[in-house]
């Protein structure tokens, strides 16, 4: 899985950043079979939950949630 933290500060004033989406951008640029998930409150924004580096998580997605737990 790829996991991808929210986007919140995009330099590029453009309607569509960089002329596709940062969805998009990834999307193409991941080479995992499992799932990409997008959006997670983690990394350097408003809302920054931890990941524990080292630790397992568990990760039970569909294709509208999420849930994402330390194992």
């Amino acid at each position: 899985a790829v996991l991808v933290g929210e986007l919140t500060l995009l330099r590029d004033e453009e309607e569509t950043p960089f002329g596709r989406s940062p969805s998009e951008i990834i999307a193409e640029s991941a080479d995992t079979p499992g799932p990409l998930l997008m959006g997670l409150p983690v990394g350097h924004s408003h809302r920054n939950w931890p990941l524990v580096l080292g630790a397992l998580h568990e990760i039970e997605a569909t294709d509208q949630t999420a849930t994402l737990s330390l194992t």
